[in-house]
């Protein structure tokens, strides 16, 4: 079986060292998955890169290493550096002209100490505003689990189109989406054990948001979010009979 890497790249600033650490963990994880289906994923960090002399900055060898990648990755807490801007924009740049690499973007939303607050927290509020005026959507993490989950998330999305390849045949089945039907193999009651659970996991935390937003009389769209997810786990459900 010959083998589909696909590259993702991880930008963040060194504050999210932990966060970065574990969400390589978490890819090589993902590797002993999707390896039996022939994808590999190529996890790219700029702590590969050796700081040695070059022709050009240390910064330019990145950006183009960006613009060869499939996914570009960028996590932010209370901070955007320069270079992590640079590197976003490079992705941005390189996906308007090549539809590619899809570009995911995180905000840490966890407590922080008082003291860990500066100056440097306006780079954060300027680059929300500039995502904004682009028309680009991040989403918010509270910690590297939630992360780990809202990215399995994606990457059961993204990657049928990046590789031709479904995994567990991606659920096919006849038009008949409400039709009950047996799985084809144990990879495939795999899958759909594994989207059952994912889905429970996104309802319990639609339910628990819900409950905060009924007192503000703000639960209509989340109640909507969760009949469509209850409908998604049943139908799931009758996959697995």
């Amino acid at each position: 079986m010959k083998m589909k890497t696909i590259k993702i790249f991880l930008a963040s600033s060194s504050e999210l060292k932990d966060d970065r650490e574990q969400f390589e963990i978490f890819i090589n994880r993902k590797n002993k998955e999707y390896i039996k289906d022939g994808v590999f994923l190529e996890l790219v960090l700029w702590e590969d890169f050796l700081n040695a002399m070059s022709l050009t900055r240390l910064q330019d060898e990145y950006n183009k290493v960006i613009a060869g990648c499939d996914v570009f990755v960028s996590l932010f807490h209370t901070k955007v550096g320069k270079y992590t801007e640079e590197e976003f924009l490079k992705a941005l740049e390189t996906f308007k002209a090549n539809g590619k690499p899809l570009i995911f973007t995180y905000f840490k939303d966890a407590p922080v100490n008082m003291s860990q607050i500066n100056s440097n927290i306006v780079s954060l509020l300027d680059f929300k505003k500039k995502l904004s005026d682009l028309g680009h959507f991040y989403t918010v993490y509270a910690d590297i689990n939630d992360l780990k989950f809202k990215f399995s998330e994606q990457l059961i999305k993204f990657l049928p189109k990046l590789t031709d390849i479904s995994p567990a045949n991606n659920g096919q089945h006849s038009d008949n989406e409400h039709q009950t039907i047996q799985p084809e193999n144990n990879s495939s009651r795999e899958f759909w054990t594994k989207r059952l659970a994912a889905k429970q996991h996104e309802l319990a935390l639609v339910e628990a948001e819900l409950e905060e937003e009924r007192s503000l009389g703000n639960e209509d769209k989340l109640t909507k979010k969760a009949e469509r997810l209850l409908n998604e786990i049943k139908r799931i459900q009758a996959k697995l009979l």
